[in-house]
């Protein structure tokens, strides 16, 4: 069983179990195998899901995650306009949450 199966199965009993936390974090790591095998536009699909469901629960670190996670995918697109959009917003988020945002961040595109 490869990643992506290991995750989907994962998100399957999540949404049995009704764990939203877990779910979120499954469309995560969904996101992120697609971008790894360079889907982009399906690890903007899961990206997009993980995103909804963190602003839903308040977790903000992993809003700021799935934001930048939506940055690059974007980026790899072609569709700057969009990934700086994603990109402000992870920077607004880690800024609220005090967190130290480095440079790279900043430059991205």
């Amino acid at each position: 069983m490869n990643l992506i199966e290991r995750q989907k199965r994962e998100l399957s009993m999540a949404n049995e179990m009704g764990d939203r936390a877990r779910e979120g974090r499954a469309y995560g790591k969904l996101g992120a195998a697609y971008h790894n095998l360079e889907d982009f536009e399906q690890a903007i699909k899961y990206n997009k899901q993980c995103l909804n469901i963190a602003r839903e629960m308040g977790d903000r670190e992993e809003e700021r995650r799935a934001c930048c996670n939506l940055g690059k995918a974007y980026k790899c697109l072609g569709n700057f306009r969009q990934a700086l959009e994603y990109y402000e917003q992870e920077l607004g988020v880690a800024i609220d949450m005090g967190v130290e945002v480095k440079w790279q961040v900043r430059t991205e595109i």
